[in-house]
């Protein structure tokens, strides 16, 4: 297995990886090859292999001829292995390595890709040198992952015979074991979790109906979840002109199992993810997975799952008699879609199934 690093390093895809291999099917055996934070990770992880390898072609090469691998799995981030975005190198070295005896096997999990740009941004070159790049990788892959169906879309469209399949992100929050999905949760408590820019993401198209809310009696605490360099005040400062000063709460950062418990005690979760991101979206999984209702200003946008059990502001105001039946339903639905689809058992299952010699994917509908 391949990645930029793992814990204790404070890493997306390091976290991603961790979880991911911990909910692996059956008893295979990982060796972890890493970008960086060799010594660090091995004292994390005492029972694994952690070998690190030099960021050039001729250093993963030698890394995986060292440890003999046969079968690769690599968590793709191009600034992840490269500062500039673009591991150009990273092709050539998969290709040294196939070459040199058969059945050697490559799948990709691939967490970013380069969105297009116009022919007159700067950084149209590099683009055009990442989207070559991956290209090649794909077509050395005998199995591509991501995680939506935008970025599906993007390998799709090499036309190469590489199954390409969509598998989300999951919650980076586990569910504690006192939480549990009888217990009462607190009326109009609501978070907004994730890294800074995400919260004041989801925070900004919903900030006059969350004034609406307060002014209702609806919304009695706003708690801001996870640190941030400034301790939450950008997130008080887009707050004040509409709620009062009393009725925001920032945390900072809380161990796992504590946020875990705060996500099972409130009443609403706060998401602004569209449709095009919630697939990838640890904080939108960490709600499902709790069962916690989501607020959201795509309400009513989509009936698919999970968008199809997001809760609006004007449903929350009309308070009609069967909202809390509904919201009790919804919360269930959530849960159970995430268990089925999102959690980390779930994921591993699907790329586990999507390793298998011959596996293919079933057509997408153009």
């Amino acid at each position: 297995m391949i990645a930029p690093q793992l814990p204790p390093a404070v890493c997306g895809i390091g976290d991603y990886t961790t979880r991911l291999v911990a909910a692996w099917p059956g008893d295979e055996k990982f060796c972890f090859l890493l970008a960086r934070g060799v010594e660090e990770s091995r004292a994390v992880f005492p029972g694994q292999v952690v070998e690190g390898f030099e960021l050039s072609g001729d250093g993963l090469e030698a890394a995986l001829d060292r440890v003999g691998a046969s079968l690769v799995m690599m968590q793709y981030s191009g600034f992840g292995f490269d500062r500039r975005g673009c591991p150009l190198w990273m092709p050539d070295a998969f290709e040294r390595w196939q070459a040199k005896g058969r059945g050697r096997r490559l799948a990709i999990m691939f967490h970013e890709l380069w969105s297009l740009r116009p022919w007159w941004d700067p950084r149209v070159l590099r683009m055009r040198a990442h989207r070559h790049s991956v290209r090649r990788l794909v077509a050395l892959s005998e199995s591509v992952f991501t995680n939506t169906e935008g970025y599906a879309g993007w390998l799709r469209q090499f036309g190469l015979k590489t199954p390409v399949t969509v598998a989300p992100v999951g919650s980076n929050v586990s569910v504690s074991s006192s939480a549990s999905s009888g217990k009462v949760r607190e009326r109009g408590v609501m978070v907004v979790f994730g890294k800074q820019g995400t919260r004041l993401m989801s925070l900004r198209p919903m900030l006059a109906g969350l004034q609406r809310l307060s002014e209702a009696g609806r919304l009695k605490k706003l708690v801001i979840l996870g640190g941030s360099d400034d301790g939450g005040r950008a997130e008080r400062e887009l707050l004040k002109e509409v709620l009062p000063l009393e009725q925001v709460e920032a945390t900072g950062f809380v161990e796992e199992g504590e946020l875990s418990a705060i996500l099972d005690g409130a009443e609403f979760g706060i998401s602004g993810q569209d449709w095009s991101s919630v697939e990838k979206s640890t904080t939108f999984m960490a709600y499902a997975a709790h069962g916690l209702n989501i607020l959201s200003p795509f309400a009513g946008s989509d009936t698919r799952a999970p968008f199809a059990w997001l809760t609006g502001v004007e449903e929350l105001l009309a308070e009609d008699g069967d909202l809390d039946g509904r919201l009790i339903e919804r919360s269930q639905a959530l849960r159970d879609w995430h268990a089925s689809t999102a959690s980390w058992p779930a994921i591993a299952a699907k790329m586990s199934e999507g390793l298998r010699p011959g596996h293919r994917v079933p057509a997408v509908a153009s």
